[in-house]
């Protein structure tokens, strides 16, 4: 039957075309009737026949309609982890597929294509986070495709509503040529896998910042490197270093709490974010009553005061910030971030960051964010100069020997190593003199005026004692002044300078 309505549909149009070119015909005149004639065809469907349709000015009419397609859309809600799969539909009359989800969970879609509707050779995948719906725009290589949906959350949907359309052409590209022949475009920013934008300067340069190490390093050698970090053990407890991995044990002791911290802080400098990057394996998932942290964070006791950590707090994952002892939690299930509601660490190593601000703090584990926190109304912690912290402890009695391994810990900013410095002048005796009550650089000092025996001396404290930064010893008298080039000497607690055992000047330069 199908072949002989394509053999008539042919004859047809070849009447048509024959009767449209024939010189033998005599030429129309107003006077005269213009000769019609139909041509007709089978459509996809299979079914009847179908007239051609042509424009007022005798131009081809292309029906270009989108269709939804019933056999891949769904309002059927899902169980926690189930999933919907549509059906094989041929693509050869379209150019793309579009969809549009909404649920009450969270979600992935993917989007198969095959060559013979079996064998699934592409599939693209897109995670929805409930409830703002989304939906994306895919084009088909393939000869078939269709659609799949799983609930990826441990909890069924409420609401769900999938329609996927097909589109027989996609829109083309925007046409605006310049004085050369060559396509026109305007760039506003760029925007990163962060959703973060990156602009250009008001006169065409490039804004880019590089990642200055501020705090921490990897591990090396055993025992552990004290110079950079301070480790506080407890009773039993262990921080070991091996093959450039630390481990940190609590040991069999009930209760014991296991610390490592750097020795530097990492001072916040005001313009741009820091960053806190380690690689952290748990050998387990989890044990109850243990807790263990990796993050940023003063420490007093056994407490964090101020800071954001990941926390395992037994079994679950946890991301806390903490502001002056007070532990804000973010708990499994209710995170915002690009991996879902929930993050689970498993037995394998990930590579942790958090980016951190006064206004926001954004968790990262393998580069895709796990949470976003945005604190509107009020600061999320009281102190911005932060040390890194790993810690291990067991609480409620527990003498289970917990574990947990470090490959590196550091903290960057954002940005170049220096800020505009500043000075301060110091003149004759001065029995102690804060210049400065955080962290900060020494870029040097200028003295003058020098008599003998003279003592200058600087540290890294708020008053004239704890950890000396550098001093000069008894002086010569000298009326020259001279310049002592200090390399930026980090602090991480303040600069206080002392003029002792006779007068002198004392020119500080510091950020």
């Amino acid at each position: 039957m199908k072949k002989l309505q394509r053999l008539l549909f042919l004859a047809l149009l070849f009447s048509a075309s024959a009767f449209a070119y024939n010189p033998n015909l005599p030429v129309l005149d107003t006077n005269r009737l213009p000769n019609e004639s139909t041509i007709i065809g089978v459509p996809t469907s299979g079914v009847g026949f179908g007239s051609v349709k042509v424009s007022t000015d005798g131009g081809l009419i292309i029906n270009q309609n989108t269709v939804v397609d019933a056999l891949n859309s769904t309002t059927a809600n899902l169980a926690a982890g189930a999933t919907f799969t549509g059906s094989a539909v041929p693509d050869l009359n379209y150019t793309a597929v579009q969809y549009i989800i909404s649920a009450s969970q969270d979600c992935a879609v993917y989007v198969d294509q095959s060559p013979d509707g079996v064998n699934w050779d592409i599939s693209d995948q897109f995670a929805f986070h409930a409830p703002t719906g989304n939906g994306n725009t895919i084009q088909l290589v393939a000869s078939y495709y269709r659609v799949r949906v799983t609930n990826t959350s441990a909890t069924a949907t409420t609401f769900l509503r999938l329609q996927v359309i097909d589109v027989p052409f996609l829109a083309s590209l925007p046409r605006s040529l310049d004085n050369d022949g060559h396509l026109q475009t305007h760039t506003y920013g760029f925007q990163d896998s962060y959703a973060t934008e990156q602009h250009l300067a008001p006169n065409g340069e490039v804004i880019a910042v590089p990642l200055y190490k501020l705090a921490g390093d990897v591990f090396t050698g055993n025992p552990l490197d004290t110079n950079f970090w301070t480790p506080s053990l407890g009773t039993g407890g262990s921080a070991v270093v091996a093959s450039g991995e630390l481990t940190i044990s609590t040991g069999t002791t009930a209760n014991n709490a296991v610390e490592v911290t750097s020795v530097r802080t990492a001072r916040y400098s005001g313009l741009a974010p820091n960053k806190f990057r380690t690689v952290v394996q748990l050998p387990d998932a989890g044990v109850v009553n243990n807790v263990r942290h990796w993050g940023v964070g003063t420490i007093s006791g056994t407490s964090i005061q101020n800071g954001a950590v990941f926390k395992m707090n037994g079994t679950s994952l946890e991301l806390d910030t903490y502001r002056s002892g007070v532990e804000a939690p973010i708990t499994n299930g209710n995170f915002n971030g690009q991996w879902g509601r929930n993050f689970n660490p498993g037995l394998t190593s990930h590579f942790y960051e958090i980016i951190y601000q006064p206004r926001q703090v954004i968790w990262f584990a393998d580069n895709k964010i796990i949470h976003t926190l945005t604190a509107n109304t009020a600061p999320w912690t009281d102190e911005i100069h932060l040390p890194i912290h790993f810690g291990n402890y067991n609480i409620n009695g527990s003498t289970t020997n917990v574990s947990m391994s470090v490959r590196h810990g550091t903290v960057a900013r954002f940005g170049i190593p220096d800020i505009q410095p500043t000075s301060n002048f110091v003149v004759g005796l001065n029995a102690g003199l804060n210049l400065k009550n955080s962290p900060g650089n020494l870029h040097g000092i200028v003295l003058s005026g020098i008599t003998n025996n003279a003592v200058i001396t600087l540290y890294d404290s708020l008053t004239a004692t704890g950890k000396v930064i550098w001093t000069s010893g008894p002086l010569t008298a000298n009326g020259l002044p001279f310049f002592i080039d200090t390399k930026r000497i980090p602090f991480s607690i303040g600069l206080t300078v002392a003029i002792t055992g006779a007068n002198t000047n004392v020119l500080v330069m510091y950020e």
